[in-house]
């Protein structure tokens, strides 16, 4: 039989000898109440009659580890920690019925934009007769009254704590070696308490202790002011931040001429003062005709653009032509798509047959057609430096043979357009250019080859040095590479004549009823 001290704190748990089935039937007993044996016990944890075997167990268990006098101390640890509860309960609402009941006073400014407009139900008080009346409900303290309470209340227990000081040092008992410590270490921890809180440090750390203090008691309105505050000032600063990142934008140098800057704003001003109508023009007009497309139900699918891209990129130096074009493949995808609207919308009751679109094809690819769409003459891509006389081309053809680079030398000496670009022009195609018109120019460029300069010569008005930058002879392309853009534009060209009228009609109604709204001051100016 084990030796049980039922004096060890908190006895009525589980022994370190004690084994799990007896600490089970233990628990068993102590459930049942005071005046619960083992047998009621044995016979709740079976269901039933208990075997005698099982009924002796419990009995020598009850007897071996004391269940009686352990779960006695159980139940007075129970009673007791429940009689603290309600006593610290008592003391906590008569601490607070007395703080809270001082007379109402007037409400000021801040207590009337504070109110709160819930009020507590009206308490019921019993009569004489039995019977109830509702009272007339107490209204709750608005948050700037509440705060002057709490104020008033910390200085009403900073006043009782001095006064308590103030009472213990004027005795002439003589205090014992505990009170003296006190003493001590409440002194040094007031003084590190005064030093900690001076200055603007101290200032901060008081403000964030009545945040946490807050924070504590009311949760959710702390996350509702301290949120939406942080809200208000990132957006504060998100404006500020994108206006000074604008103004710092716009106000950025450009370009220096001999130490005097020129701003972005000054040159924005100046370029879209010369070609903003018709920029504005062409984005008006190519944004109509979309919706226009769109409203007649007529704009391409997506799966037919990716149809359409993928043939014209099986096509050789596909990249190279877009680019000289001066256009990006997503550029290249939004002009596939308006020519594709414009088919759909002019061949609508238009049918072609195969003969006909051969016949097209045969047509486009012959290259004695200058408008040829399927067959390129041989192209040539040049670099060019124009001068007004032979001298000044002498000097620059010096410059390249002393190995200055050819964009240098031409926007040093060319008095052609093409200076700007180092002198390179974009690739042309024979007899499609300004240079068939100047007699023996347009023998001498496609004349030449592939990294050949030939010059000075004199053409027109001027002497020019050329280089042969690019050199392609003439292509043909097969029927089967493009057979969808020749039915396309053969369906086109004959489906204009039949509703080209009717749709330019409807076009022109269009755009009466669309509504344009400008918003920016400045290009109401530039619009048509």
């Amino acid at each position: 039989m084990p030796d049980i001290d039922l004096e060890l704190d908190r006895v009525w748990e589980r022994l370190p000898d004690e084994e799990e089935d007896a600490h089970k039937a233990y628990l068993a007993f102590r459930g049942l109440g005071p005046d619960a044996t083992v047998e009621q016990a044995c016979r709740t944890a079976s269901g039933g009659d208990p075997s005698p075997e099982m009924l002796e167990q419990w009995r020598t268990w009850a007897a071996d580890w004391a269940w009686a006098p352990r779960a006695a101390k159980y139940r007075e640890a129970a009673s007791a920690a429940s009689r603290d509860a309600r006593m610290l309960a008592d003391r906590w609402s008569s601490a607070k019925e007395f703080y809270q009941s001082d007379e109402e006073t007037r409400r000021g400014l801040f207590a009337r934009l504070f109110r709160r407009d819930r009020r507590r139900h009206g308490a019921h008080r019993p009569t004489s007769r039995g019977k109830t009346l509702q009272t007339r409900p107490k209204p709750r303290p608005s948050v700037v009254r509440k705060f002057m309470q709490d104020q008033e209340a910390r200085r009403h227990f900073k006043a009782q704590e001095a006064a308590a000081i103030r009472s213990a040092k004027a005795t002439t008992k003589k205090r014992s070696l505990a009170e003296r410590w006190t003493l001590m270490v409440r002194k040094f921890g007031d003084e590190s308490k005064r030093k900690r809180d001076k200055g603007f440090r101290g200032w901060l750390r008081r403000r964030l202790r009545r945040v946490g203090v807050f924070a504590r008691r009311r949760p959710g309105r702390f996350f509702l002011v301290f949120g939406t505050t942080f809200i208000v000032i990132g957006l504060v600063i998100g404006v500020v931040g994108m206006k000074w990142r604008r103004t710092r934008f716009q106000t950025a140098v450009v370009i220096t001429i001999n130490g005097e800057n020129i701003y972005r704003n000054v040159m924005q001003f100046k370029i879209e003062g010369v070609g903003g109508p018709p920029v504005v023009r062409e984005v008006l007009e190519q944004t109509m005709r979309r919706q226009f497309a769109k409203a007649k139900k007529v704009y391409p699918k997506e799966s037919e653009v990716e149809a359409r891209i993928k043939e014209d990129q099986k096509q050789p130096e596909f990249n190279k032509s877009i680019a000289s074009a001066g256009l990006t493949l997503d550029q290249y995808t939004d002009v596939v798509r308006d020519e594709l609207a414009q088919v759909n919308m002019m061949s609508k009751g238009v049918t072609v047959t195969d003969a006909e679109v051969q016949r097209y094809y045969k047509i486009h690819s012959d290259r004695r057609n200058p408008r040829a769409r399927f067959f390129t003459p041989d192209t040539v891509q040049v670099a060019v430096i124009g001068t007004r006389s032979r001298e000044a081309a002498q000097a620059a053809l010096a410059e390249l043979q002393e190995g200055v680079p050819w964009a240098e030398v031409a926007r040093a000496h060319s008095q052609d357009t093409s200076a700007f670009q180092g002198g390179l022009l974009p690739p042309f195609g024979r007899g499609r250019t300004l240079c068939a018109q100047i007699p023996g120019m347009e023998a001498a460029i496609f004349g030449m080859s592939a990294g050949q300069r030939i010059g000075p010569l004199r053409f027109g008005d001027g002497w020019w040095l050329i280089q042969c930058r690019e050199k392609a002879p003439e292509r043909t392309l097969p029927f089967e590479a493009v057979k969808h853009r020749a039915r396309a534009w053969a369906l086109l060209e004959k489906g204009v004549p039949v509703n080209g009228r009717r749709i330019a009609s409807e076009y022109a109604a269009f755009q009466k009823q669309a509504k344009v709204q400008v918003f920016d001051p400045y290009y109401r100016s530039l619009m048509p």
